[in-house]
């Protein structure tokens, strides 16, 4: 899947941290700041392969020995004391130019980046607008879209939405979608509307629970 800056949202328990494990399966280098500690649970269940880490000099060791080349799959779970500040700190260290290739996932990212409060930091923002330019990308999830800030949507060239039914959230995924969006209030769980650089299109999730009662 190839996008600059990614964007997925919708209501809990519809499938969005499925969506993500799927991307992250088909890419060898990522880095994902796991400050709610969703993707440490999916490590230790066997969903997600990386290498975990809590310090960041150790971060910044494991990206410089796997620089520009190789598999780097990587899982920070910050203190959630100074959940900010390594957050703007993870950022900085993608912007190293022996970096590349990387892809930085967020979830909860209007917990950093708000529509309102609080601001996308210079940091983030740097990265949103400059990452391409050193192959870094970037993966972001939130429940409710209109709680994001517009510097991340208004750069994502991938939008993915599951179940929405606030109007609000409505209106917001209108102007970055389109009249599609209608359809996401009846939207069954797994089922999702993907805006690819503007192409539009329906899609499912496997449903890996059914699959495993009947196999």
């Amino acid at each position: 899947m190839i996008f600059e800056v990614g964007f997925v949202c919708g209501q809990r328990g519809m499938g969005k941290t499925r969506y993500i494990l799927g991307v992250l399966a088909g890419e060898p280098r990522f880095l994902i700041f796991d400050h709610m500690g969703e993707f440490s649970r999916h490590m230790r269940d066997g969903r997600l392969s990386a290498k975990p880490s809590t310090d960041l000099e150790e971060l910044a060791d494991q990206l410089d020995r796997n620089a520009g080349h190789g598999i780097a799959r990587l899982c920070y779970q910050p203190d959630y004391a100074r959940i900010h500040a390594d957050f703007k700190a993870l950022c900085r260290l993608l912007m190293v130019a022996e970096r590349r290739g990387m892809v930085l996932v967020v979830d909860e990212i209007d917990q950093f980046a708000g529509s309102v409060r609080p601001p996308a930091p210079a940091e983030l923002l740097r990265v949103i607008h400059l990452g391409r330019h050193r192959g870094i990308r970037v993966l972001a999830a939130a429940r409710r879209a209109a709680d994001v800030s517009r510097a991340l949507t208004s750069q994502a060239d991938r939008v993915v939405s599951f179940r929405q039914t606030e109007p609000g959230d409505l209106k917001y995924l209108r102007s970055l979608i389109g009249a599609d969006v209608a359809a996401l209030p009846k939207l069954r769980r797994l089922c999702y509307l993907e805006a690819d650089r503007g192409a539009v299109r329906f899609s499912q999730l496997p449903d890996l629970t059914a699959v495993s009662q009947t196999g």
